[in-house]
């Protein structure tokens, strides 16, 4: 297991969000699983997945650029679509309201770091 002071920041965070969602969703009701719960656990962890992947691709050739620019890119589009679930999982009453403030901060965090990262892909 990495240490998390040698793990790129958007991961480290994303794993924070990853553990939080994963324990408020616990809670939730039933009738919410397969609607809610599991999709948002699954964006947390498929986001995860392509950031690790992503940062293993070396990027000093177009192709290796190219490769981790897409998976960057899923990352991001995964993060968003929690974003726009969890609102949803709100107004079904599937989270509570101090819940999803909280997902919101923790994925603001994870969308700018991932974003600054891609930008600092961008100007290699």
């Amino acid at each position: 297991m990495r240490n998390e002071s040698s793990e790129l920041k958007v991961i480290t965070e994303v794993k924070k969000l990853t553990a939080y969602v994963i324990t408020i969703t616990e809670k939730s009701p039933k009738k919410f699983r397969a609607v809610f719960v599991m999709r948002m656990q699954n964006y947390c962890v498929n986001t995860l997945e392509k950031l690790i992947r992503a940062n293993s691709v070396r990027a000093d050739s177009l192709e290796g650029k190219a490769r981790r620019s897409a998976l960057q890119h899923d990352a991001y589009t995964e993060l968003k679509t929690l974003e726009y679930i969890s609102f949803i999982a709100l107004e079904c009453k599937c989270i509570l309201p101090n819940q999803y403030q909280q997902i919101c901060r923790q994925l603001d965090s994870c969308i700018s770091l991932l974003v600054a990262w891609r930008k600092s892909d961008e100007r290699r």
